[in-house]
């Protein structure tokens, strides 16, 4: 059986969703209305002018907060109801995967080693070489090394521990979107 407190915040908020709808319908009416007065008799057929789309924009804007406001509501009066955040015994996993061993690397990588730049002169820079002699100072280039591609890294998820179940947004929940209960 609820409490007299969690009634009493169902009613409240079942009021402010009420109140919500009523402005709605309220601001559709009221840019109807505009319509009405800036198109005359076709307002039906036309598109709705700028005013009246204020209007409606401004009902629709108030409305969502109202139910998001009485949403809030119930949710903190049933928190104060459940006692806030208790510690409860987490549930058993309901199925654990196991983790894929990381294969160690089989030898270790080759590094190329960097050429050493030696301090060359202006006219040294400045003299044009013929083409024939860089041909014959060029020396065999070693065979490229493939690099072996990183292992892959587990990843985990965040998951509920009283449920179990993977968090969709991992760190972010303060409640467990599938339990409903507070995890922090």
């Amino acid at each position: 059986m609820a409490s007299r407190q969690v009634l009493r915040s169902r009613r409240r908020m079942k009021r402010m969703v009420l109140t919500s709808a009523l402005s709605l319908l309220t601001s559709a009416l009221a840019a109807l209305t505009v319509a009405y007065a800036v198109n005359g008799d076709q307002f039906l057929s036309k598109p709705l002018p700028a005013p009246s789309m204020l209007v409606l924009a401004a009902g629709i804007w108030f409305s969502l907060k109202e139910v998001v406001s009485a949403y809030t509501f119930y949710l903190f009066a049933r928190l104060v109801e459940t006692g806030g955040a208790q510690v409860r015994a987490p549930a058993a996993p309901t199925a654990t995967r196991a983790a894929a061993p990381i294969p160690a690397p089989a030898a270790p990588v080759a590094q190329v080693p960097k050429p050493v730049r030696t301090p060359v002169s202006v006219a040294a820079k400045t003299r044009k070489v013929p083409l024939l002699s860089r041909a014959k100072k060029v020396e065999a280039a070693p065979a490229p090394v493939t690099p072996t591609p990183p292992a892959p890294v587990a990843i985990t998820k965040k998951t509920c521990p009283f449920c179990g179940r993977e968090l969709p947004y991992g760190d972010v929940h303060v409640i467990c979107p599938f339990c409903g209960r507070r995890l922090k």
